[in-house]
Formats: structure tokens, C-alpha cells, sequence
């Protein structure tokens, strides 16, 4: 009960904190550019990283792998070849759109500060919703 109510006041407070952001605080500053390669490695450590990607590669791989196949490893490595290629290109059309996003949103800071306040009314609401929920 204690932890359902620390987590709807925390959902509270983050949703006050974005509904009273000033749109002069939205301004973003320049960041410090990291190289695309530099980002590129950062994305590949934290996916490797990732124990769901081990999980997924035991559990959900061997079951395509047909039981007269000669060449266990080499098939099960192609699958995965093929998966780390097909993730590769969804995620890079996901971080340019996401780039594109960005740039554009920038650019017109009240768009951004309607996504500021819209998100912490949600927030809020969830939080009060967490608060006031029964368990049955």
C-alpha cells in the first residue's frame, strides 16, 4: 500500500512539474555533439548489454531450427543475423524520424510546451487514479 502511494505521489509531482514548466525554460541549448560512430556504439553496448536479448536468442530461436538439420550453430547463427539485421534497419528509421522530430519541435516551442502540459496531465491523472484504486 505504501509503495502505491509513494509511486502515485511521485507520478503527481512529475506531472505538476510539467504542467508548470515555463515555455522560457524549454528553450534548448546546443549540446555537446558525440560523433554518429560514437552514438552508433553506445546503442550496440546497450543492446548487447541487454539480457532480453539473450533471452529471446535461447528461448525463442531453437524452436525454428528444424531436427534434421545438420548445422545447429550455422543456422542458429543466421537467424540471429538475419533478426540483428531486420532490428537494425527498423531502429535507424525510428532514431531518424526521431531526429527529424527533434529538430522540428525545437523549433516551434509551443508545440513542445502543449506536449509538456498534455503529459503531465496525464501524469496527474495517473497518479490520482493510483491513489484513489481499490484492490479487489
Amino acid at each position: 500500500m505504501a509503495f502505491r502511494l509513494f509511486g502515485a505521489a511521485y507520478l503527481i509531482y512529475l506531472g505538476i512539474t510539467l504542467l508548470l514548466t515555463k515555455k522560457g525554460k524549454l528553450e534548448l541549448g546546443i549540446s555537446t555533439q558525440s560523433s554518429s560512430l560514437k552514438l552508433f556504439m553506445d546503442g550496440c553496448l546497450s543492446n548487447i548489454s541487454n539480457p532480453n536479448i539473450a533471452i529471446f536468442y535461447f528461448a525463442f530461436l531453437p524452436q525454428f531450427i528444424h531436427p534434421n538439420v545438420t548445422h545447429t550453430p550455422l543456422e542458429i547463427m543466421v537467424l540471429g543475423l538475419t533478426f540483428a539485421i531486420l532490428t537494425f534497419l527498423i531502429k535507424a528509421s525510428v532514431s531518424l524520424f526521431a531526429g527529424i522530430l527533434s529538430g522540428w519541435l525545437r523549433k516551434r516551442l509551443n508545440v513542445l510546451a502543449w506536449l509538456y502540459r498534455s503529459s503531465g496531465a496525464i501524469l496527474f491523472g495517473l497518479g490520482v487514479k493510483l491513489a484513489f484504486e481499490r484492490r479487489v
